[in-house]
């Protein structure tokens, strides 16, 4: 450390040289300590005569402790035994996290794109979303007073920021690219990956992903959208990207497509639902990357509409359609596709429908319209009756209720002025009340084309974790830097949500039915832990925390017994 002058300003610098330990080349750095006056004296800043002041302030503080360590052995022998035992911590759910997230190499992968320490403090970060639902990050120390943590000391609401700022895109997908690289999948795996989508509001007006969203949530609300891939191999989220609010669902296909070819996703199989339905997105799923598809098809369309001409009134007449494990009707129908020429694929492609028909659901549909259109002509006739409204304010569409499509205004008399239901028009809309229509590339039977379809729930559970249980339905962060970073913990720590929930799912034997999620994070948050003498001791553990650490997989807990010596020198158990 060296002082150099500033001849410009007539600053002094307390200039320090230091070696980068990535680079392994010189650096310094240098802080203003003052400058000098026109006499030649010199006038320190705040900064330095702080800094003074607290040296000659901790030179003191040594010396009395020392003179008063010195006085006599009994206050030494009580600072010793002070010293012996520390206060317990929670440490039963923080430990768990972190065995699971060895085991599914998250915390391998953070630290080769992080430094460790910059991995512990994400992991820290993680388990304290968990285990307080996503509250606010200023209040961690209260976590780290509490709870144990893989970065072992607290994080400032300013260094919390800073470590969110710091978190980039392309640390994310090298995040991404190094998870799957540890635990891959063949290409001659049958795994699946299920898309979608949702949206998160902010308050922010800064936010450049932050829009109006359509079709989604409120239209008052400001949003932005994340797009997730769920993987069937790791059953957890395999990749995602955040977008604007009001960008469609049905154009978010074209990023995946890119990220799939880049990322060497080996996915035999691809499930979408009914915002993806498209002819274009399925020439670039099964076209371009080969993926056997699996989409929800909108009952609008063309193809749909013909299948289901094909099979309607059949299921009434044959009861060997219907699939008892799901509840519903199914038929299976061929048909060939021809794409536009715009995709440069002019060649037919073979697919088929399956059409299924939920009888509940169409009794419930037929139920609502005719109650809806009931409630609209008993309104109408009213107003009309009372002269509040004549026949044609009602036709004007400035005029809206329930189901006006299906009302009949024709054939209205001067003696009886009375609009009735329309018969032919409720018909028509009663039609595909009940049916839902599934699209695969491969020739598979409707029932396996619907179960496989029903796994998709793996990334709506996904979402449904992150939105629940870690309380992420509002993203509170001002810029765009701090956003993708605090999207990344939540997602992580959805991560492991998942995994708990998975697990609990897979071994409701070993553990209590009415043991919920949010149970098991407290029973493990009851697991202490507490020093003696500078060493981890554990506290007693129940069976049914052993019940659940057996069912997380994690290693087992041994619990110990302190023992202290009596006054005549036995050892007595405690």
């Amino acid at each position: 450390m060296y002082y150099a002058r500033d001849k410009r300003n007539d600053s002094y610098y307390e200039v320090t040289s230091f070696r980068d330990p990535v680079t392994k080349k010189p650096k310094s750095s240098r802080v203003c300590i003052g400058k000098q006056l026109i006499d030649g004296t010199f006038l320190p800043n705040k900064f330095y005569i702080e800094r003074e002041a607290k040296r000659k302030l901790e030179i003191e503080l040594e010396a009395t402790k020392e003179e008063l360590s010195s006085t006599t052995r009994k206050s030494t022998v009580l600072e010793k035994s002070i010293k012996t035992v520390s206060g317990k911590k929670k440490s039963g759910l923080t430990y768990s996290l972190a065995e699971m997230a060895k085991s599914e190499n998250l915390e391998s992968s953070l630290t080769k794109v992080f430094s460790k320490d910059k991995a512990r403090m994400i992991l820290s970060v993680c388990f304290y979303i968990i285990s307080s639902n996503s509250a606010a990050l200023d209040d961690f120390n209260y976590f780290d007073t509490t709870s144990t943590h893989p970065y072992n000391k607290n994080i400032s609401s300013c260094s919390s920021s800073r470590l969110l700022s710091s978190i980039t895109e392309q640390d994310i997908n090298d995040f991404f690219k190094y998870l799957r690289d540890s635990n891959a999948p063949s290409k001659k795996e049958d795994c699946f990956c299920a898309f979608d989508g949702t949206t998160f509001s902010s308050y922010s007006d800064k936010l450049s992903e932050v829009e109006v969203s359509k079709g989604k949530q409120n239209p008052d609300l400001k949003h932005f959208a994340l797009a997730s891939i769920y993987s069937s191999h790791e059953a957890r989220c395999a990749y995602y990207r955040l977008y604007r609010g009001n960008i469609p669902d049905i154009k978010t296909i074209d990023n995946f497509v890119e990220v799939a070819k880049s990322m060497n996703y080996h996915f035999r199989r691809i499930i979408v639902d009914r915002g993806y339905c498209s002819y274009n997105n399925l020439y670039k799923l099964h076209v371009q990357l080969g993926y056997e598809v699996i989409m929800c098809m909108k009952a609008n369309l063309k193809d749909c509409n013909s299948a289901l001409d094909t099979v309607i009134n059949t299921f009434e007449n044959d009861s060997t359609y219907f699939l008892s494990e799901h509840g519903v009707y199914a038929k299976s129908v061929e048909k060939n596709i021809v794409f536009a020429k715009s995709t440069g694929y002019n060649n037919e492609v073979k697919c088929y429908f399956h059409v299924y028909y939920n009888e509940e659901k169409h009794d419930k549909l037929n139920k609502k319209l005719h109650g809806d259109v009931d409630d609209s002509i008993e309104k109408i006739n009213k107003l009309l009756a009372s002269g509040t409204k004549t026949i044609e304010e009602i036709k004007d569409p400035s005029y809206t209720c329930k189901r006006k499509n299906l009302i009949n205004f024709k054939n209205l008399t001067t003696l009886n002025n009375m609009v009735t239901k329309d018969d032919v028009a409720i018909n028509k809309a009663k039609k595909k009340f009940g049916y839902f229509f599934l699209l695969t590339t491969k020739k598979i039977s409707a029932k396996e084309a619907l179960d496989k379809y029903r796994a998709k729930d793996g990334v709506e559970r996904v979402f449904r974790n992150v939105k629940t249980d870690l309380g992420f339905k509002r993203a509170y962060v001002k810029n765009d830097q701090t956003l993708q970073g605090k999207v990344f913990v939540v997602m992580l720590a959805g991560m492991l949500s998942t995994s708990i929930r998975n697990k609990l799912r897979d071994n409701k034997d070993l553990l209590t039915k009415k043991l919920t999620y949010n149970k098991l994070l407290k029973e493990l948050e009851m697991i202490y832990t507490y020093e003696v003498k500078g060493k981890l001791k554990w506290c007693e553990i129940s069976h049914l925390q052993k019940s659940i650490i057996k069912c997380l997989d994690v290693p087992e807990i041994k619990e110990i017994s302190i023992k202290a010596k009596s006054r005549k020198g036995k050892e007595v158990s405690k």
